[in-house]
């Protein structure tokens, strides 16, 4: 709770300074504890407006980590969409910057986001789709060349996961 009011204040400072870029990591910072106290809506809606800061003034760098968290976050909140949208432009950050720091959080988060989707029972059979093609997606930089930045137990558990939602 007390970095929760910390990071409150950080982005009430942020939003008078103007500055876009520090606003989007008060944001992230703030969906991520959010997250952690288990208010999944209310670090639904910072995330977003993170993203949507980041992909304004092309943060690129730092964006995998805010979608990797959105992702989370919708999934949690049954937004099954919304979840594999942010996966899949985690995944395609992580690949196309040098946010290779991000790979191995953002590789297991799509993984455990995919499975989700295709393990409930109430989601439609085109997210389960949607699902499986962003499990290729994952898989390819799992087996791929930025599989090296892995260790053995982070790709068996990603390969693992990504198998089992590729395989329903």
């Amino acid at each position: 709770e007390g970095a929760r009011t910390c990071f409150q204040r950080v982005l009430r400072l942020t939003e008078r300074s103007g500055d876009l870029s520090m606003k989007m990591t008060a944001l992230g910072n703030l969906g991520e504890v959010e997250m952690a106290l288990g208010r999944r809506e209310l670090a639904r809606e910072c995330l977003v407006e993170a993203a949507r800061l980041g992909e304004q003034i092309r943060a690129y760098l730092d964006l995998p980590e805010v979608y990797r968290i959105l992702a989370s976050a919708s999934v949690a909140v049954a937004e099954w969409s919304d979840s594999l949208r942010a996966a899949r432009r985690a995944l395609e950050l992580v690949e196309r910057t040098a946010g290779r720091v991000y790979l191995p959080p953002v590789l297991l988060t799509a993984a455990q986001v995919c499975a989700a989707i295709t393990h409930e029972p109430q989601r439609a059979s085109d997210i389960a789709e949607e699902a499986r093609s962003v499990a290729r997606v994952a898989l390819g930089l799992v087996d791929g060349e930025h599989g090296s930045a892995l260790d053995s137990d982070h790709a068996a558990k990603c390969r693992q996961l990504l198998g089992e939602v590729l395989s329903s």
